[in-house]
């Protein structure tokens, strides 16, 4: 339970990246916030809750996007029109590169 407490003080940064869903290509949301070890998304549609999702990044400055595979933890919406999701998504292990790539983004945006 304490590494799950810590996880979450990670310290998070403010971005607007656009999150595509990785086999069609469709635009889910942006991410609003990012860390070493998840993202605040906000999108008109809620990610699938308990499934893993695999996404890309656009937005980052490099050709390829970050390849990330995610999993919904928290989720709200706004009572506007037209309505937001905004989901709470951790990472599920995430590959060297993909962590060196926000990190490096990261980096370069607020160091």
């Amino acid at each position: 339970m304490l590494q799950q407490q810590n996880r979450r003080k990670a310290k998070r940064f403010s971005v607007r990246l656009k999150v595509f869903e990785q086999e069609t290509s469709t635009l889910l949301g942006y991410c609003e916030e990012i860390s070493i070890s998840g993202l605040r998304l906000m999108g008109i549609t809620p990610p699938p809750s308990n499934k893993e999702l695999k996404v890309w990044l656009d937005g980052t400055g490099d050709d390829h996007g970050i390849k990330l595979t995610l999993f919904r933890v928290w989720s709200s919406v706004t009572d506007t029109e037209p309505r937001y999701f905004y989901s709470g998504m951790h990472m599920v292990d995430p590959d060297e590169q993909a962590l060196d790539k926000i990190q490096d983004l990261i980096d370069d945006l607020f160091c």
